[in-house]
């Protein structure tokens, strides 16, 4: 289980942030490791303008995101994990797992480690064809649509549980991703589940991102009981509301009902859409947001 059964263990990683780095590579040294690279990620700042980038083919003139979150980083963050996909496509391994430097190995992990759980997950990867195998997600559980193995299954993608922190590629996905992550038209994390690739995780996530270690449901609870303090008896939030009614299942269809977008303010934009998009997998979404830039 060296390296959790990958080549390369590649870890983004902004050079100013040398605590998240040792706080990473400290959570990897509780297993076997002994192939680590760092990729120096791209950083918001430093990136030249959305037009410049637009003509450099690097960003699309349009970008799509579930909920419109927009900003320099997030941009940055695509291209870091382009950087780390195509270094990893051009090396001599087969196999890699690409880590973003703030993630936490998760108690079911530890207790799969213990029980050879993760010893039977690796071999049935190993065992089964895949593009992308995720180790974790923004959440603890993982929503998938159908067993592969008892440890392995088909992930159900585009329904609110998005993450890049932690996957594994194999040559042919990396292929795959590298042909449409250029030029940049989706955050890291929702670009993976637009592609058409084999994407593959355990139930439970085995790697959370530091701020996810408190499940979204949760954090959603704690949201709700701040809103209603200092009231007595039932009260009515429009917060909780938006909360409460942010997305459904309609039928066997994920609907998100509100329509909303959040674009840091250094970002040139001409309009927001909300029309239905087909992505590259087939899969139509609703109420995404379209973020048209301004290039005047």
């Amino acid at each position: 289980m060296i390296n959790l059964g990958v080549d390369v263990i590649y870890i983004i990683n902004r050079s100013r942030d040398k605590e998240r780095l040792l706080s990473t590579l400290t959570e990897l040294n509780k297993i076997d490791t002994n192939n680590i690279e760092i990729i120096r990620a791209v950083e918001g700042e430093n990136l030249p303008s959305i037009g410049d980038l637009i003509e450099s083919k690097k960003l699309a003139p349009r970008f799509l995101d579930p909920i419109g979150l927009l900003t320099r980083n997030i941009i940055a963050t695509a291209l870091s994990h382009h950087r780390a996909i195509t270094q990893f496509n051009s090396s001599e391994y087969d196999t890699c797992l690409i880590l973003e430097d703030d993630i936490k190995f998760t108690d079911i992990f530890w207790k799969e480690m213990y029980n050879n759980g993760i010893k039977q997950f690796i071999s049935d990867i190993k065992s089964n064809q895949y593009d992308v195998v995720y180790w974790g997600k923004e959440s603890t559980h993982i929503p998938t649509l159908s067993n592969v193995t008892n440890n392995l299954n088909i992930v159900n993608t585009n329904v609110n549980a998005y993450g890049a922190h932690a996957y594994q590629l194999n040559k042919e996905g990396a292929s795959k991703l590298l042909k449409d992550l250029l030029p940049v038209q989706y955050a890291a994390d929702v670009f993976l589940e637009t592609c058409d690739v084999r994407i593959l995780s355990p139930i439970s996530s085995f790697i959370l991102q530091e701020k996810d270690i408190i499940p979204t449901n949760k954090k959603r609870g704690i949201i709700n009981s701040i809103t209603g303090l200092g009231l007595s008896g039932e009260f009515s939030s429009t917060r909780v509301d938006i909360l409460n009614y942010f997305d459904e299942w309609t039928g066997s269809k994920y609907m998100r009902n509100i329509q909303q977008a959040g674009i840091y303010k250094d970002i040139p934009v001409e309009k927001v859409t909300f029309k239905n998009k087909k992505l590259n997998n087939g899969q139509i979404v609703e109420n995404w947001s379209t973020i048209h830039f301004s290039l005047k």
